[in-house]
C-alpha cells in the first residue's frame, strides 16, 4: 500500500491511470463523462484494498463528489479528466490512506501540470 512519496510521483501515477481509464472506456465504449468511475479500479489495484466494505464506502464518495460537482454547474460534466484526476486522489481519504489536507495539496500540484479542462 505504497503511496507516491512526492507530487511528481503522484502526477507519474495519475496520468499511468488516466491513459489506462481511457483506453478501457473506449473498448467498453462508455460515455467519457463517466470515466471518473474507473478511477476506483484503479486506487484499489494501485493500493491492493480488498475490504468489500472500504471499496463501497470508497464508491459512494466517488459518486457522491462527483454529482455534487455536476449539480453545481452544467458544464462540469465535460470536465472528465478532472472528475478522473479528483476521483482518483480523493479515493484515499475514505480509505484512511490520506488525509484531506494532503489531497487538496496533491490535487492543486496535479491542477498546475496537467490541463484538466480541455476537451
Amino acid at each position: 500500500m505504497n503511496l507516491p512519496q512526492k507530487n511528481r510521483h503522484w502526477l507519474k501515477e495519475i496520468q499511468k491511470a488516466l491513459s489506462a481509464a481511457e483506453k478501457k472506456g473506449k473498448r467498453e465504449s462508455i460515455e467519457i463523462e463517466y470515466l471518473y468511475r474507473y478511477a476506483l479500479d484503479f486506487v484499489v489495484k494501485n493500493r491492493r484494498i480488498t475490504n468489500r466494505d472500504s471499496i463501497e464506502e470508497i464508491k459512494k464518495d466517488i459518486e457522491d463528489r462527483v454529482e455534487s460537482d455536476w449539480g453545481c454547474e452544467d458544464e462540469s460534466r465535460r470536465h472528465y479528466k478532472f472528475h478522473f484526476v479528483s476521483s482518483y486522489i480523493f479515493a484515499h481519504i475514505p480509505a484512511g490512506l490520506l488525509e484531506e489536507m494532503w489531497g487538496d495539496r496533491v490535487m492543486e500540484y496535479i491542477n498546475r501540470n496537467m490541463d484538466l479542462f480541455e476537451e
